[in-house]
């Protein structure tokens, strides 16, 4: 016992004298730095006595105790070397500028001192890059583990491999590679700064490579999002924002460049931003429309030309608009300015969702100016994520905003606002998936196994605000579309009797998200390849995971809302309940209205047939006139029961489906022919 404390004490004196030494040269280092500069021999070498006493410090650290600060103390000696070049090259530079009336000779002087440090500069930046390349190997080797094994990967059976061990190996090389990605970034920077294109491909690779050997980390999704800020592509910074916020680790400045993003967002002119553009979101199911004075009397003939002319351009413009939308749900902001956001955001989607399939999967490609080779239709699960942060993070934002920037009543508007989105948002992309049934893929079939295995676990946040009209005709929309989804699938793929644990390409992508962490509780991230490449495998074990979300949602039903319901014998999902609930105030009223009706006619009926008793001398000759009344009566009868039937039909795709128009008419009657706007009415319900 004795022998084990006097070596424990021993580690620790060697630790401290390590650290003293380490911290010693640094001193020295900067001292010298500041007095000779950067480029000098002696410089070097204290860097470079530092930089070992830190690396020895990690690599001996077999607990992990002291990793994350002695790590933070590595970066923070390359840090600082990096922001005092960049200061010397730019000082040189600005004298420089302001010695060209100078002699010559003073300015080559300043020209020459600005390229010594420039390459200094680069050397030093591909010198720490071989470093920290080093370290990981090194990191690997003290773990045991071979460089073939990837260490993202959960199958470690054939390696005797220590779980803390392990553990401290991804976080220091999760570490190492978001570091790699920073000096790749400053070479890049230092190009432009030289007039050449810059490549962000090489550090975008290692955020990546980082976000995957350690998914809790936020750390690499800031990175991304300050890459994304470079290629000016604000709705990708806001979706890696959103991400390194909502996760285990969040990076601590990752809401102050949130609101900054929100900030320059709002500062900026958004192109198809319109308050013309019309929408009633009480009404869900309706499409958007742009109205105009000259537009009013013929509504109806434009709204194809103009499907058409967004298809055709400006597509580009529903992401600062999203971001638009999305900045109201954080930042100070007047209610009555939402709806014309959401409607111009609402009517680009449309106009997306309204592509071919090659079109769109062309418009949902994400990092192209990031890295070509990462290709696929991050856009649409992006989409996605950012509607499920807004919902997961309502207390959070609530907390803040509330007593910062919004009364308690607004927020309580806003966040009835942010599931209305959600659920209207979500039809849509459903609406378009139904399109996309005919053959065994549908390109956007993953963004609605996400969003419905992420909704499972929070009905009861749904039920809180179910009770407000809007959320709830939203929800009844969605539910009503996604019913018809779930029946198809149903029918096609038939009763899971396995379910697929493997984890799919959009598994892996929100790997660390938190709101679906629940979700990717039970899946196997072990599985390499196709998995992660692809994300047009898997098209029925998805069907499988939506269909037994659904069910769950069944389950949840049958002690809240009835959100969803199955009946297993004829093995068909339905939100009728919810779709009556919905519409109880409109049922009753129609109820209302029908038994006028009936009241009506029936004392219409007794009065003609009073007077025909009165006057049997004149029945013959008058009877034309008297049928011309009662087919005047009923025809309008029944043109107010088709009006009503569309009016239905608005606020329910599947009421039109469902209902059958009554009209009883007596048998003597000689209905006419239904004229043209009649029968127009009543094909538009069938669409």
């Amino acid at each position: 016992m004795n022998t084990e404390a006097h070596a424990v004490d021993e580690d620790d004196r060697e630790k401290e004298n390590n650290l003293l030494e380490v911290v010693s040269a640094e001193r020295k280092l900067w001292a010298l730095i500041h007095s000779k500069g950067l480029l000098r021999i002696d410089v070097q070498e204290l860097y470079h006595k530092a930089r070992s006493g830190y690396e020895d410090m990690i690599i001996n650290d077999r607990e992990g105790m002291e990793l994350q600060d002695v790590e933070y103390c590595l970066w923070k000696l390359h840090y600082k070397h990096i922001d005092e070049f960049r200061k010397r090259i730019r000082h040189s530079s600005g004298s420089a500028e302001n010695k060209k009336i100078g002699t010559s000779q003073n300015v080559a002087s300043l020209q020459n001192n600005i390229e010594d440090h420039v390459e200094g500069f680069k050397t030093f930046l591909s010198d720490a890059s071989l470093f920290y390349k080093d370290m990981i190997r090194k990191m690997r080797e003290s773990c045991g583990l071979s460089e073939e094994l990837l260490l993202s990967s959960k199958d470690y059976s054939s390696f005797s491999v220590v779980p803390a061990n392990l553990l401290k190996c991804q976080y220091a090389c999760h570490r190492f590679l978001v570091c790699l990605g920073d000096l790749a970034r400053y070479k890049e920077l230092c190009q432009k700064s030289e007039n050449r294109n810059c490549k962000w491909s090489v550090a975008a690779n290692y955020y990546f490579e980082a976000a995957t050997v350690y998914p809790d980390s936020g750390n690499p999704h800031n990175q991304l999002a300050l890459l994304a800020t470079y290629v000016a592509d604000e709705f990708l910074a806001l979706y890696h924002c959103v991400r390194s916020l909502a996760i285990k680790e969040p990076f601590p400045d990752a809401w102050d460049n949130l609101m900054l993003l929100f900030e320059k967002n709002k500062s900026s002119p958004v192109h198809s931003l319109s308050s013309e553009i019309q929408y009633d979101i009480s009404r869900p199911s309706e499409r958007c429309f742009l109205r105009t004075k000259s537009q009013e009397s013929s509504v109806s003939s434009n709204k194809k030309l103009e499907v058409t002319e967004l298809a055709s351009s400006g597509i580009n413009d529903l992401w600062p608009l999203f971001v638009r939308m999305i900045s109201f749900f954080f930042v100070k902001s007047r209610l009555e300015d939402f709806h014309c956001a959401f409607s111009s955001t609402l009517r680009k989607l449309e106009a997306v969702l309204a592509l071919k399939e090659t079109e769109l999967k062309v418009s949902l490609e994400s990092y192209g100016r990031l890295d070509a080779a990462r290709s696929g239709p991050y856009r649409a699960i992006q989409l996605v994520s950012i509607l499920i942060i807004i919902i997961h993070n309502l207390p959070e934002i609530t907390k803040v905003n509330t007593s910062v920037d919004k009364n308690e009543t607004e927020q309580s508007a806003f966040s009835k606002l942010a599931w209305t989105t959600t659920f209207i948002f979500m039809g849509r992309v459903i609406e378009r998936c139904l399109e996309d049934m005919n053959g065994d893929s549908c390109p956007l079939l993953f963004t609605v196994l996400v969003f419905v295995e992420w909704l499972v676990g929070v009905l009861d946040k749904a039920e809180l605000y179910s009770a407000h009209e809007n959320v709830k005709n939203a929800a009844a929309y969605f539910f009503g579309v996604f019913c018809s989804l779930l029946n198809h699938l149903d029918n096609k793929e038939g009763e899971v009797k396995f379910l697929d644990r493997n984890a799919f390409w959009e598994d892996y992508e929100l790997r660390g998200f938190s709101p679906v962490a629940h979700a990717h509780m039970q899946l196997d991230f072990s599985t390499q390849g196709e998995q992660i490449r692809n994300y047009d495998n898997g098209y029925t074990s998805r069907a499988h995971r939506i269909l037994h979300a659904a069910m769950r949602i069944v389950e949840v039903s049958k002690t809240t809302r009835k959100w969803l319901s199955y009946d297993k014998v004829g093995r068909k999902f339905n939100a009728a309940e919810m779709i009556q609930s919905f519409d109880r105030r409109e049922a009753e009223e129609m109820k209302v209205s029908h038994a006028k009706e009936l009241k009506h006619d029936e004392l219409y009926e007794k009065e003609i047939s009073e007077e025909n008793q009165d006057k049997p001398s004149v029945k013959n000759e008058n009877a034309s006139v008297d049928d011309e009344e009662v087919r005047c009566h009923y025809m309008k009868k029944m043109i107010r029961q088709l009006l009503l039937t569309k009016f239905c039909a608005v606020l329910h795709p599947c009421f039109f489906h469902k209902t059958k128009v009554s009209l009883s008419l007596p048998n003597y009657i000689l209905v006419p022919q239904i004229s043209d706007s009649a029968s127009h009415i009543a094909n538009q319900n069938k669409l």
